[in-house]
């Protein structure tokens, strides 16, 4: 079990980074921006405006280019599909999830099964959706590690509304995750 939520850790943490050149635009220089960590927030954008967390500023002037990266992030992102795999296994998992559970009911229903077994019956399968919940994590998470490629290492870029961005470090393909 130790082996597996390290495992699960290390899938769903996710790996910051900005690869990408953009403009200055107070010193008009183009380059990929100098990355100084990155800030957590709970501020988020909907839309077509990007959210970056990602401490980025300018190799040559050291401005802030945080917002000239949301608003090059926005295009770069906008025409790419989320992957049926990945939508697959979300609606098979809330399908499952939400049949189990009408299942039960119905069940209950049909054979007069009400009262405390019925109440023990909803809790048992309502404990079991922490661990339902970390293997849909899981499995939405290991996307990240095919590529085209051969060699994945997909770099969070940001928010686009409530999708994750990311980029492969290895040979630049893009990689869009409905959250």
């Amino acid at each position: 079990m130790a082996s597996f939520l390290s495992r699960y850790r290390e899938a769903v943490e996710l790996q910051h980074a900005w690869e990408v050149p953009v403009t200055c635009p107070s010193c008009g220089t183009t380059a990929v921006p100098v990355m100084k960590g990155w800030t957590p927030s709970l501020k988020m954008r909907f839309g077509h405006r990007a959210t970056i967390y990602a401490n980025l500023t300018c190799v040559n002037c050291g401005a802030d280019l945080r917002e000239t990266a949301a608003e090059a992030l926005a295009p770069m992102f906008s025409a790419v599909e989320v992957p049926a795999a990945i939508r697959r296994t979300r609606i098979t998992f809330v399908g499952l999830f939400v049949g189990g559970e009408l299942l039960l009911v119905g069940l209950s229903v049909r054979s007069h099964w009400w009262g405390p077994r019925a109440f023990v019956a909803l809790t048992a399968t309502a404990a079991l959706v922490a661990p339902f919940v970390l293997f849909l994590n899981y499995r939405l998470a290991s996307a990240r590690t095919t590529c085209a490629c051969g060699k994945p290492a997909y770099k969070f870029m940001g928010l686009l509304g409530r999708s994750y961005c990311f980029r492969c470090s290895s040979c630049g393909r893009l990689l869009r995750m409905r959250n």
